[in-house]
């Protein structure tokens, strides 16, 4: 099997289950070295939430960003950006990732 992505490094957030977790095990499968993380709200240290609003914010404006300007030399392109379920659930603990996550 071929692996395109061998010792590459890939985040994935949100990867606890759905679009997330699949996309984990499909760059795993290809051998890419996959970084994401969620912890209970009370159990949270305030750099993560740091982390998280750095993520979830601020690198995805950015990288719509670089994304737009390649788009637009190239006169076509899309960017999809998916944010936590956590957001309309109300998912109990997960209060970093839904108010970081609902910037975007």
């Amino acid at each position: 099997m071929t692996r395109p992505f061998e010792g590459e490094a890939v985040l994935v957030t949100g990867a606890s289950k759905g679009i997330g977790a699949h996309l984990v095990e499909h760059f795993r499968a290809r051998g890419a070295w996959v970084a994401a993380s969620m912890n209970h709200s009370l159990l949270t240290p305030a750099q993560a939430i740091r982390d998280a609003v750095e993520l979830n914010c601020i690198a995805a404006y950015v990288g719509t960003r670089e994304a737009a300007k390649l788009m637009r030399k190239a006169h076509y392109g899309r960017v999809i950006n998916l944010t936590t379920i956590a957001v309309p659930m109300l998912s109990e603990g997960e209060l970093s990732s839904a108010a970081s996550a609902g910037c975007m």
